[in-house]
């Protein structure tokens, strides 16, 4: 039986930071699709239903991403995906405001190795496969 490649959403407006995100997840075994706004990722999580789990910064250049955030919680076929915001916000209140929204984890972009954030996402995947 074939194993499919789990797919990331890596939502994050600053080109060269995405494409080396991108470069990082292929390395490790995911299909990675890019937006650069939030319409633009609203657009891929209708579009295609094999998006497993959403990358997401906050400031962007349409909206910010708890915007995104609020309408997958209110989409039925999207309230479970899991979330991981990774911003140089580190406000509290906004990263508050995310953990109500129910994002799966919060990771400040200038603190936390790419790795380590690859290796949250492959846990946490591998824990809904085996569920």
């Amino acid at each position: 039986m074939p194993t499919s490649q789990p797919s990331i959403l890596v939502v994050e407006d600053e080109e060269l930071l995405s494409e080396a995100i991108k470069l990082k997840l292929e390395k490790s075994g995911y299909k990675v699709l890019l937006a650069r706004t939030v319409d633009q990722a609203l657009d891929y999580l209708n579009e295609i239903p094999e998006i497993d789990v959403v990358w997401l910064d906050h400031y962007l250049p349409d909206k910010t991403g708890d915007e995104l955030v609020t309408a997958m919680k209110k989409d039925e076929k999207l309230k479970l995906l899991p979330i991981y915001l990774v911003t140089n916000s580190i406000n509290p209140e906004i990263v508050n405001k995310y953990l109500r929204l129910g994002i799966s984890q919060y990771y400040p972009k200038a603190l936390t190795k790419l790795e380590k954030i690859v290796s949250m996402i492959s846990a946490e995947l591998q824990g809904f496969s085996s569920k």
